[in-house]
């Protein structure tokens, strides 16, 4: 019969170790929460402000059949949509 004794060593998680597993899991989630803002943008605002400027455009040009000083001023508008949506998903790129 042989004698075998078992020991314990407990580390407990402070100072540089806990420090890095916090660092870790913290990084984790906020690329995760960054992940699904992009998202929501790309599937709900974004999608909504391109149906817009399409939109737009299209009434710019019945706009401009009645009234060219008044179909110019829509069609303005229309880039302005085309550039709010083009900067929208330039900065859901990074």
């Amino acid at each position: 019969m042989t004698n075998s004794a078992t020991i314990c060593i407990f580390i407990p998680l402070t100072g540089p170790v806990l420090e890095r597993l916090f660092d870790s899991y913290a990084a984790a989630g906020c690329d995760l929460e960054r992940k699904r803002i992009r998202d929501e943008l790309h599937k709900g605002i974004s999608q909504q402000l391109l149906g817009a400027a399409f939109a737009w455009k299209t009434l710019a040009y019945k706009v401009a059949r009645l009234n060219n000083s008044l179909g110019n001023e829509a069609s303005d508008l229309a880039v302005l949509l085309n550039d709010a949506v083009r900067d929208l998903q330039n900065l859901m790129r990074y």
